[in-house]
């Protein structure tokens, strides 16, 4: 198990070696047929994070006015509420398919790749304060 761990690990020196481990990282998930998201080889990622932060935001602000106001028309205001809903939604099924960091004693720090770890971790974690 040790020896596996240690694979998923980057020792890249210098940035050509990482992103060739990145690669050889992205292939090795593609051969296995689950669609896995490496967040470190990912642009979308990051804007996607933006865009979650973004949502909260608005959430932030919204949600008071709208309980302090009672808004409960199909108006704009609903409509916004129903795309930062799916949002957040997306979001949570994307998490099942997110890699993710992790550090053991005797394998060092790592990333995980296996699905099966990353649905459980999810589960026990992040899952029950994104629902």
């Amino acid at each position: 198990r040790v020896a596996r761990l240690r694979e998923t690990q980057f020792h890249a020196d210098t940035l050509a070696e990482r992103l060739a481990e990145v690669g050889a990282a992205r292939h090795r998930l593609k051969r296995r047929g689950i669609p896995i998201i490496d967040p470190r080889a990912s642009n979308w990622v990051h804007k996607w994070d933006a865009w979650l932060i973004f949502c909260i935001f608005v959430v932030c602000f919204l949600t008071p006015y709208e309980v302090a106001f009672g808004h409960s028309s199909f108006d704009g205001w609903f409509w916004l509420n129903r795309t930062l809903d799916l949002s957040f939604f997306i979001d949570m099924v994307l998490q099942f398919f997110t890699m993710y960091e992790t550090e053991d004693e005797m394998a060092g720090r790592y990333w995980v790749e296996n699905h099966r770890q990353i649905v459980v971790n999810y589960l026990m974690t992040w899952f029950w304060v994104d629902a």
